[in-house]
């Protein structure tokens, strides 16, 4: 139960977390459902124009984007007397630099183009990527108004659903309408997000001084340059397929990213909750930090493994039909990228942990070292494997990132302890509900072979002690006190 000196415990985390994964669930399911429709109707070559397309706008807006954001919440959690001026400082260099990295977009928007169809829809993206970099939900988050933040969700989300449905049509000319309809639910979510943050805690204290803004970004520019690097590792793989196969390869391997892409974005979530949290944890009480570190890296064990090792069974079938016969050719690089979501879900609990403890640079080598890992893996397996190629190498900058993090968190807060035990039963359910999804689907199909599989899995980890009756009682039992 939270006290009102101190920062919330396990079971008041857990609750903001579900009010936001809630939605955002619900957001990711109706976006994937919606680009499994988009796929179908614009086929892969078009479909891989939109992704190029979205990749290299991302890049441009990154600058801009979380290293800033994150580092204004950090600052917002030691001082939230400053909020005000912290969250103008923040939004002022972020509009600023926005205008100068849209301007450069426009001008290399010729020589970055794969073909006329990235060129056409380039300034489209560019636009969206800037409207989801000026979203302040990190100023919610800040505060944990998770429950704002959840709500502030659905509206654009809705809008979004029925303008793509009522609106796409076959052929390039859908994808171009998908661009645009992207680009309404972004600003609609932005401005809704910025609307419920003023009436809660006023307008942001706005400044244009060079020096202070420069000051804030030089201190922030050690995170962003590290979650450039991650969007090198994650998204590489589809610049250098599209310069190397083309279009249809990178829509087979965007198709292929969806499921994975939409665990990792459900993983980075439960980072926003728990970072002020660990921020504030690493300060006042590391043994607390480390023992909340263990519990939910063991969860993660425990989701993670069951969930690779059944969909990466499932992928041949899975990929067609999500996405249509014309997606078969994403099956194998699926069954490799379900392994890296996988990974994410586990380094979550540790990789943030390092900035939460200001160690800012420790996270920048480890990102570093794993990009240009994979920028290297890229060249070298794209050629021979192709899509396969491409997902091996982010599986291996995956891996040092996990190992790295975990190194680093126990030089910070002490040797994580995961019982040797516990990691064999999970591997033991798993295999049995591997088991139990080949013969099901073999049976009765794929949908009903996931559902048995997955249930299963769940029985046995009750069963088996994976959870326990005692564990679900006392989070039960905190969750209604905080209530």
């Amino acid at each position: 139960m939270q006290t009102s000196n101190g920062p919330p415990g396990f079971a008041p985390l857990v609750l903001g977390f579900g009010m936001v994964a809630a939605v955002t669930v619900f957001v990711q399911v109706s976006n994937f459902a919606v680009t499994a429709v988009v796929a179908r109707k614009v086929g892969p070559e078009n479909y891989g124009a939109y992704a190029f397309a979205l990749t290299v706008a991302r890049y441009i807006a990154l600058p801009a984007g979380i290293g800033v954001a994150l580092l204004a919440m950090r600052d917002i959690a030691r001082a939230p007397d400053q909020l005000r001026r912290i969250v103008g400082e923040a939004l002022a260099i972020q509009i600023v630099v926005l205008v100068v990295c849209v301007g450069v977009l426009f001008l290399v928007a010729p020589i970055v183009s794969i073909d006329d169809e990235t060129r056409t829809l380039l300034p489209i993206v560019a636009l969206t990527a800037v409207a989801v970099t000026l979203n302040l939900e990190w100023w919610l988050q800040a505060k944990q108004r998770f429950g704002a933040v959840a709500l502030s969700r659905l509206g654009p989300q809705i809008v979004f659903v029925v303008l793509v449905l009522v609106l796409i049509s076959p052929g390039f000319e859908g994808t171009v309408t998908f661009a645009w309809v992207t680009l309404v639910s972004a600003g609609l979510a932005a401005l809704l997000i910025a609307t419920v943050a003023v009436r809660n805690f006023g307008r942001p204290i706005l400044t244009l001084r060079p020096g202070t803004l420069w000051r804030r970004y030089r201190r922030g520019l050690t995170i962003g340059v590290s979650f450039l690097m991650i969007e090198v590792f994650y998204s590489i793989d589809l610049v250098i397929l599209g310069y190397l196969g083309g279009s249809a390869d990178v829509g087979q391997y965007y198709a292929a990213y969806r499921i994975p892409i939409a665990l990792t974005t459900l993983a980075g979530l439960w980072v926003t909750v728990f970072f002020t949290q660990a921020a504030t944890l690493y300060v006042e009480n590391r043994e607390r930090l480390r023992n909340q570190v263990e519990r939910f890296v063991q969860l993660a064990v425990t989701v993670a493994v069951p969930l690779g090792g059944i969909l990466s069974l499932a992928a041949g079938d899975l990929m067609p039909a999500l996405f249509g016969s014309a997606f078969e050719a994403a099956s194998a690089p699926f069954a490799l990228l379900i392994w890296s979501a996988a990974l994410v879900l586990v380094n979550v609990n540790l990789a943030p942990i390092l900035l939460a403890a200001g160690e800012d640079r420790r996270y920048a080598i480890g990102v570093s070292i794993a990009a240009a890992i994979n920028v290297i893996l890229n060249f070298l397996l794209i050629p021979p494997l192709g899509t396969s190629g491409a997902a091996a190498a982010t599986i291996a900058a995956e891996v040092v990132v996990l190992v790295y993090s975990a190194r680093m968190v126990s030089r910070l807060i002490g040797a994580l302890r995961v019982p040797r035990g516990h990691v064999l039963k999970i591997l033991a359910a798993s295999l049995g509900s591997a088991g139990v999804y080949l013969a099901g689907s073999s049976v009765a199909g794929l949908w009903v072979g996931l559902v048995v599989a997955a249930g299963t899995y769940a029985v046995t980890a009750f069963m088996v002690g994976l959870v326990t009756p005692q564990e679900i009682g006392a989070l039960r039992s905190q969750i209604q006190q905080r209530r």
